[in-house]
Formats: structure tokens, C-alpha cells, sequence
């Protein structure tokens, strides 16, 4: 079990998700502008670059963002048209799917989607109905896909995704979402037509609410703020969550703050250290590129049975275990190559893909460790969504 700690550094919102004595995650959010990620706009074409097969789009006037043209339905157009084709010019809704990161735009998507606690509604599915990956259970399943469910018509453009938080729900509360969300789509898209280029239809949560809403069911024991502010407005906004505001509590030691007792400098230190030890003596080097993640593992100050396969297993373990965290720590996404310790023989090098496969799995945000290649990189990537915790860091450094 584990706890959410949301407190204010250097006039930000810091959020970090501590669980078996360390911090896990962490993530800052300026007090008095949020993240545009997820959010819904009317944005205009402002160019089609078919060798990208991708547009540019301007969902501010001075803003412009990344569009691939492999979305799953045809957009939302404001202007009438005959046809799907997108060309410069037109208006078209869209919503954020991940920040700007460096020198890249922020990317967008006409496949909108709304996140609840359970459901998510999401006009890339073609099925009515679909499941979290991590939802194996086939008698759950059975029963929700023989349900009488929302959208049934033929005009129906989006479909359902029941979250991870649904496996252990009331199904009749699920339900009550899934329509709530079908309300509220259909609400925007009308709304949407009738509004100026440039406007903001939808405007996603705070990051430390979407984590509440987002965590799945029985990992969080605690929420623990510092701030008033903060309090009060969780207080409003886990209304209609009961059983998250009953976690919820004011911490109110001033001799011994917030960010001392679970030691959160030291956490942010750690993700923007480019070396982490491990407890065997060896260490990684982590190295944040413009393309990809590089991450190296060493022997270091190992003094068990050197050079033998045993010992590099063991060590290439440990360090599979620390990468997996510190991937979440540091938000790392896109490509991630691995450089472990070279083995010879080919079933360590499968019990190592094994084991890192399964420490991965523990990772909310989707992560595929695709294989090791024949120069014994491994290839990892992990799905982008918010800045890197080292942009996060340093943009909070400079509006210090």
C-alpha cells in the first residue's frame, strides 16, 4: 500500500506516490498555469506535410502542435466537407496527447477521448466494448459483454474501455460513469461546432487529481497534503469519490515539514543524478538523449564471485529491478535502450527477460520490453505522456 504526497515547492505543485519506503513517482505542476495535456481545442490546419505523413495544427494563435494522420475515425470538422481529407485550412477538434518535450510540439489527436475512474470513452476503439490490459479475468468479461450497454446505435463513433478500477467496482456505479461520459461527449461535439478557432472545449484535470482519480483501487492507503489550499479543493473535487476522500488528510506537523519526513530533495536529486548505485556495488548511468534514453549498467564496486555468468545474472537483476523504477521516477519514455552486463549463456539471458518483463509490469504507464537485440542492447519503450521529471525540474528551477 502505499500513499499520495501533494505539497507546494518553489511555488509549484509537487506530487509524488511513495510505496514500500521510497519515493516512486514524482511530478511538478505549475500553481497558476496547468498542463495543456489532455485537453480539447478547436485548432485550425496550418500545414499537411505528406512526406511526414503528419499536419501542423495551431490550437492557440500562437501555438501549434504535431498531428499524425493515423488516427482510427475521421475527425471532427467544423467546416462542412465531403470527405475525410484533412487540408490546410480547416478547423478541426482536437486533444492534447503528450507535453512539448524539448524542442517538439506537443502531439495532438481528432480521436478524442474522456477519462472517468473506471471507463474510458475513446473514439479510437471500433468495439462497444473493451478491457484494460491488465484485466485477465474472462467471467468478468462474459458478464459486462452480455450487459445492455450505452452507444448501441449505428451512429456511434466512439467505444468503452473498462479501467483496471472497474475489475473491483460496483457494476451499476460503472455504468452510472459510462453514461455520465456519453453525456458529456456528446455535449462537447455540439458545443465544439459552434465555437471560434482557438477555443478550449475541455480542460483535463490538475496532474494531482488525475493521480487520484487514476490509482487503481486498494494500492493507496493515504493522501497527505500540507497545504490548505490543496486540501480544501480535494475535499471538492472527491465529492463523488467517497471511498479516495476518506484517505484523504491534513498534515499538520510544522516542527517536522512534509518534504523533510519523506526526504523529497533527496528523491529529486536521485532522478537527476545520472549515476544510481545498486546495492551490490555496481551502478547504472542514465543518459537522456534528443532521440532515445541510454542506460548502461556496471559492475562497479561488485566484490561477490567476479566474472562469472552467476554474478553478472545477479547483478543484471538487480539492476533490471532499479531501471524499473527509475523509469517511473523520471518519467522516461519513447525508446529506452539497456545495456546489461554481456552473459554468454542463452538462458540467463532469457531469465533476465523475464525478470524484467515482470518488474515493468508494476509500471502504470505502458511499457513493452521488446528484445534484446544481437549486440545485447535491450530495447524498452514506454509510452509518452507528460515531461520528463528533468524538463519538469528544470522549467520549475527557472521560474524560480
Amino acid at each position: 500500500m502505499g500513499k499520495y504526497l501533494i505539497t507546494v515547492y518553489n511555488n509549484h505543485i509537487l506530487t509524488a506516490f511513495y510505496e514500500n519506503n521510497r519515493i516512486l513517482t514524482l511530478d511538478f505542476e505549475p500553481i497558476e498555469t496547468q498542463s495543456i495535456l489532455g485537453n480539447i481545442y478547436v485548432a485550425k490546419v496550418d500545414q499537411v506535410v505528406k512526406n511526414l505523413n503528419a499536419a501542423f495544427l495551431r490550437y492557440e494563435k500562437d501555438k501549434k502542435a504535431y498531428y499524425p494522420l493515423d488516427c482510427r475515425r475521421p475527425p471532427i470538422y467544423q467546416n462542412e466537407k465531403n470527405t475525410a481529407k484533412m487540408v490546410q485550412g480547416d478547423s478541426v477538434l482536437v486533444q492534447v496527447v503528450t507535453d512539448a518535450v524539448k524542442t517538439k510540439e506537443p502531439t495532438v489527436t481528432t480521436d478524442l477521448s474522456l477519462t472517468g475512474r473506471y471507463v474510458v470513452l475513446d473514439m479510437a476503439k471500433e468495439q462497444l466494448l473493451n478491457f484494460s490490459k491488465k484485466i485477465s479475468d474472462k467471467d468478468f468479461k462474459e458478464a459486462w459483454q452480455k450487459r445492455e450497454l450505452p452507444g448501441r446505435s449505428d451512429e456511434r463513433n466512439y467505444g468503452f474501455i473498462l479501467r483496471t478500477n472497474a475489475y473491483n467496482a460496483n457494476a451499476e456505479d460503472v455504468y452510472e460513469e459510462m453514461l455520465t461520459l456519453e453525456a458529456q461527449f456528446s455535449q462537447l461535439i455540439q458545443f465544439g461546432k459552434m465555437r471560434s478557432c482557438y477555443s478550449k472545449l475541455y480542460q483535463a484535470p490538475t496532474t494531482y487529481i488525475q493521480r487520484l482519480r487514476d490509482a487503481y483501487t486498494g494500492i493507496v492507503d493515504e493522501i497527505v497534503t500540507d497545504s490548505e489550499e490543496i486540501y480544501e479543493k480535494l475535499v471538492a473535487e472527491l465529492e463523488h469519490y467517497p471511498d479516495i476522500r476518506a484517505k484523504l488528510r491534513k498534515y499538520e506537523d510544522h516542527l517536522l515539514p512534509l518534504q523533510k519526513l519523506y526526504a523529497v530533495d533527496k528523491y529529486i536529486q536521485e532522478a537527476l543524478s545520472k549515476k544510481v548505485w545498486l546495492k551490490s556495488g555496481g551502478y547504472l548511468i542514465i543518459e537522456q538523449t534528443e532521440a532515445c534514453v541510454v542506460i548502461d549498467v556496471n559492475t562497479g564496486k561488485y566484490e561477490g564471485r567476479k566474472n562469472t555468468e552467476e554474478a553478472f545474472l545477479l547483478i543484471n537483476k538487480e539492476a533490471a529491478k532499479e531501471i524499473a523504477v527509475q523509469m517511473r521516477l523520471r518519467n522516461l519514455s519513447g525508446m529506452i535502450l539497456v545495456d546489461f552486463i554481456n552473459m554468454q549463456k542463452g538462458e540467463n539471458n532469457a531469465e533476465l527477460m523475464r525478470y524484467f518483463r515482470e518488474q515493468t509490469a508494476r509500471d502504470p504507464i505502458p511499457v513493452t520490453v521488446v528484445d534484446m537485440t544481437k549486440l545485447k542492447l535491450v530495447e524498452v519503450t514506454r509510452k509518452k505522456e507528460r515531461k520528463p521529471f528533468a524538463q519538469q525540474y528544470r522549467e520549475t528551477v527557472q521560474n524560480m
